[in-house]
């Protein structure tokens, strides 16, 4: 893979960001003494890092041969959890109940990354030094992606006929952890928009309910000598405070609900007042539109028609 052209690098590894990491006991040097705790480890070759683009901000990577022992490579995160600092090179790592002298030895610091998803805060992660591993990352030319691929297969039937070619990219693997808030998105906006069709007919019908109720009425006005422009308010402004009535109520139960569910992720952009802002704007144009429809048309009629009967 590494003289294939059109692969730019190539690293193995046990996990990749998003799936397969591992979570041990380990024995961590603090500043009273070693203290055992649960982290996330996986292990890693020395071409990882530059072929995800992740970055050692303190430190060295992995070198090759000489790291297998005690090196290890653990992140910001990990650095802070236990009060490292900017001194987190040189600290150790052992194992809970081995008396040997054996230890892992921090070399590097790696910038902070999701390795789980992002229901999940950034934690502490070890990563282990390993010179071959069950998973293989390759980083493709973006340019022709499809012949790149095409191109690897190749190299694959040719030194492994009996095993299946299957890939993922990335990307992929993050956005099938989302799948089911799409599709809950998907099931919201379809009853959403269904919820907004019913309560236009039923505000439809209200409206004209209530012009026709008025029609006398408008028609006497207009009789004595009000224009369209002072008939149209007369209806209006009562649905008008109505729809306020109710985007006042709904807006709160509306934020209660998001906020909590904003929750879950501990990153988040947070509700801003925009969304409501816009709904209102949306709900009162709805209710202009139809209230003002049907105004018209009570207002332009001919009284004669209204008022044959009086």
């Amino acid at each position: 893979m590494r003289n294939n052209p059109h692969v730019l690098s190539v690293s193995t590894s046990e996990a990749v960001p998003g799936s397969g990491i591992n979570f041990n006991l380990f024995s961590i040097q603090t500043k009273n003494g070693f203290t055992d705790k649960g982290v996330d480890c996986y292990a890693v070759d020395e071409n990882y890092f530059k072929t995800l683009g992740m970055k050692i901000v303190r430190g060295r990577s992995f070198s090759g041969l000489p790291d297998t022992l005690h090196s290890i490579i653990v992140n910001e995160n990990m650095t802070k959890e236990y009060g490292w600092g900017d001194n987190a090179i040189g600290k150790r790592v052992r194992f809970p109940g081995d008396t040997s002298n054996f230890y892992l030895e921090v070399i590097g610091v790696v910038k902070d990354f999701n390795q789980k998803s992002l229901y999940n805060p950034i934690a502490p992660l070890i990563i282990f030094y390993r010179t071959t591993s069950n998973i293989i990352e390759l980083k493709l030319n973006a340019q022709n992606i499809s012949t790149a691929i095409a191109s690897v297969e190749t190299s694959w039937k040719k030194y492994f006929p009996d095993l299946p070619f299957a890939y993922t990219f990335l990307e992929q693997d993050f956005n099938s952890q989302y799948e089911a808030d799409q599709k809950r998105g998907k099931i919201f906006t379809a009853f959403s928009i269904l919820t907004i069709l019913i309560t236009c007919l039923g505000l439809l019908g209200l409206i004209a309910f209530t012009t026709e109720q008025r029609q006398k009425e408008i028609s006497i006005r207009k009789v004595m000598g009000a224009n369209v422009s002072q008939l149209v308010p007369l209806v209006t402004r009562n649905f008008i405070a109505l729809v306020g009535l109710s985007c006042f109520i709904a807006f709160p139960v509306a934020w209660y609900f998001m906020n909590n569910w904003l929750k879950i992720f501990p990153y988040n952009t947070g509700l801003s007042a925009t969304p409501f802002i816009l709904s209102a704007i949306v709900v009162l144009l709805i209710t202009l539109l139809t209230v003002i429809f049907h105004t018209l048309r009570a207002a332009v009629a001919n009284p004669v028609k209204a008022l044959r009967t009086e």
